[in-house]
């Protein structure tokens, strides 16, 4: 609506009022304007950009569900009808049946509990062998073409029985030791078991002396040089393998380590590693250091102050504060080691290690090259020299018990069967080993090893070594026993080789009453040479 001077005119919407003004109609023309183009600019490679951003840890959590165990057992049944009839037995008849058999049943289970029948009857799970036999021979090519001047110096099988190592070193040494020599370590039991390839090589400054494995380790291995460091090595480390080395003290070695052996200490209930060494000090290693020092220390000497040089050591089975060394002169000395002697890392070098010294055994009038203990009796041990003689002892005596001349030569090593209580084999500089079984013979070898690998029994030899060939070329160095197969032995000639024998069956397995036969022989000679003194 539009109100105009008071009057009102109402308009369709729809339809447009006669006074407004009409537009003209519009015309459309073509025109030719300027031509407009647009470029593309797409890049050949889009650019990125990489961004870190730091998130909390993720937790992962595993979380065991617990279940019933079953089990599935299948029995064999008849088929068929069950009669319980056929299953009724009268009582009766079996009571009288019993009253019956007991008498003559009763009698005969008395009687085999008292019987002798089978006392000496053993159950062979093997095939029996008559005599020992050389299995192998090892040898390694050190590729510096100096083959012949090293030689095997020690010998040790670790805790499983499985894998040997051995130690080469030279002996023409006129001075300070210069020399790059190796450890090498053969499985026996892998597929792929090379005489001549072994399974790892260590390296070391120095010639080894002694070699020792841990006794419940199987891969720690501790040996000693000519210079008088110490390694202890892991051989299952394929890359630097070597744990710790000692070094430079006044404290410590200056001179050859001829012996390495891991002593149980039953208080801390641990090993400790004990070295002696031709500079007369007998040295305790802790495992759990770096061998930078050490726990306890010994220095051998004579009334006058001279230093005594040891060559050689063994501890009991039992007692490990009682230890017997072997001197250069040829001196056996009874020791005995107190626990509460202890050093400390701050001690000075000025401290005074005691002389561990009680009394003196029967000497021998060579050096000493080997002495041990017998893992089977507390005070018995084996000692043998450059005098030919091999000895036994009692711990309470001071005369050998028993002693042998096996040959005209020599004796470089001596080992106690670690499954014979009677057994013990030494080696020889004429090449032969000889392996001696109390219970058989008490004074000739029974089986004798020759640098050829021929087996000569005691039956064949009739007391004569006129007969066997010898080889000083070939003499034997070391010789240690399997401490799990039971039939294993190895020992090392000067040549570089190292035989792997198998010992009879009468040689690796135990014998009745051995131990206490043992027991009696000793004391049954030591009887005899005090009735001999009196």
């Amino acid at each position: 609506q539009r109100r105009d001077m008071g009057q009102s005119e109402s308009i369709h919407p729809f339809k447009m009022s006669s006074k407004q003004p009409v537009a003209p109609p519009c015309v459309f023309s073509d025109e030719d304007g300027e031509l407009l183009v647009l470029r593309s600019h797409v890049t050949s490679s889009a650019t990125t950009c990489d961004k870190d951003i730091q998130t909390r840890n993720i937790k992962h959590i595993e979380n065991g569900t617990q279940m019933n165990m079953k089990n599935e057992v299948e029995t064999q049944t008849e088929t068929g009808d069950i009669n319980p009839k056929a299953y009724e037995v009268a009582d009766e008849e079996v009571a009288e049946f019993l009253r019956n058999v007991y008498p003559a049943l009763s009698h005969q289970l008395q009687r085999n509990t008292i019987t002798h029948a089978f006392d000496d009857y053993t159950v062979q799970w093997e095939e029996e062998r008559d005599s020992s036999c050389c299995l192998h021979s090892l040898k390694y090519r050190h590729g510096t073409g100096e083959e012949e001047a090293f030689a095997p110096m020690g010998l040790t099988w670790n805790s499983t029985g499985a894998i040997l190592a051995v130690g080469y070193g030279r002996r023409d040494h006129k001075g300070w030791c210069s020399h790059s020599a190796v450890v090498c370590c053969w499985n026996l039991f892998r597929r792929d078991f090379d005489v001549s390839k072994p399974t790892a090589v260590l390296e070391c400054m120095g010639c080894l002396t002694s070699l020792a494995f841990h006794p419940d380790r199987p891969s720690l291995l501790a040996g000693a040089t000519f210079n008088g460091e110490v390694y202890v090595w892991d051989i299952s480390r394929s890359e630097d393998p070597v744990l710790s080395c000692s070094g430079a003290s006044d404290l410590f070695h200056r001179e050859a380590v001829h012996q390495t052996l891991w002593v149980s200490d039953t208080i801390e209930r641990t090993y400790h590693l004990a070295t002696a060494s031709v500079d007369g000090k007998l040295l305790f290693w802790p495992l759990d250091q770096r061998l930078d020092h050490i726990t306890r220390g010994f220095l051998f000497s004579t009334s006058k102050g001279n230093v005594t040089g040891v060559t050689c050591g063994s501890f009991s089975c039992e007692d490990r504060s009682a230890c017997v060394v072997g001197s250069e002169g040829g001196l056996l000395l009874k020791c005995f080691l107190p626990m509460e002697t202890k050093h400390s890392k701050q001690d000075k070098a000025d401290v005074l290690l005691p002389n561990p010294t009680v009394f003196q055994f029967e000497p021998h009038l060579g050096p000493v090259q080997a002495l041990e203990f017998s893992p089977f009796h507390r005070n018995v041990f084996l000692s043998c020299s450059t005098d030919g003689f091999v000895r036994l002892f009692h711990m309470f005596q001071t005369k050998s018990v028993m002693s042998w001349e096996p040959c005209e030569g020599s004796l470089s090593c001596v080992a106690w069967s670690r499954m014979r209580a009677c057994v013990f084999a030494a080696g020889a500089s004429d090449g032969a080993l000889y392996i001696y079984d109390l219970m058989q013979n008490r004074h000739v070898p029974v089986t004798t090893l020759t640098a050829d690998n021929r087996s000569v029994s005691y039956l064949d030899q009739a007391g004569s070594m006129e007969n066997l060939s010898t080889d000083s070329r070939r003499a034997v160095t070391a010789v240690a026993f399997n401490p799990k197969q039971r039939d294993f032995v190895a020992a090392a000639d000067a040549s570089g080789r190292i035989r792997i024998i198998q010992l009879s069956y009468r040689l690796s397995n135990v014998q009745t009453d051995e131990l206490p036969l043992l027991d009696a022989m000793v004391d049954e000679m030591s009887q005899e040479h005090l009735a001999d003194v009196e």
